[in-house]
């Protein structure tokens, strides 16, 4: 097969009928979506003074709050119970840890799996 003739194929394949008022409907579409963008642009900075208002007056509430006070009188207990913390805190991260780790050397597999199906039969 020549050049020409790929050329003619490819032209043929890709031929295709649109519906009758595609361009119309993708048009108004068009529209459609700036009309909106210009709506969003308007709408931006009332948002972003709603947003420093909300900011400010949870600052303003948070200070007036009572100020916090320890948990413990003792500061072994403290000690103990931040100790006792790290600890589970650790063993969920070092169990998340191993999950990745499996889930990781299963998507390996499976990839070399694929990339090497198509040598296999050779």
């Amino acid at each position: 097969m020549n050049e020409s003739e790929f050329d003619k194929i490819m032209d043929d394949a890709l031929k295709v009928d649109l519906p009758a008022g595609l361009a119309e409907r993708l048009e108004a579409a068009v529209d459609e979506r700036a009309s909106r963008s210009r709506r969003l642009r308007l709408l931006m900075p009332a948002a972003g003074l709603a947003a420093s208002l909300l900011i400010c007056a949870g600052i303003l509430l948070s200070q007036r709050r009572a100020p916090m006070r320890d948990t413990f009188d003792d500061p072994r207990e403290a000690a103990l119970a931040a100790e006792q913390m790290l600890t589970l805190v650790s063993r969920e991260i070092n169990l998340g840890l191993e999950q990745v780790a499996s889930v990781e050397r299963e998507a390996v597999q499976h990839l070399s799996n694929l990339i090497n199906e198509p040598f296999k039969n050779r």
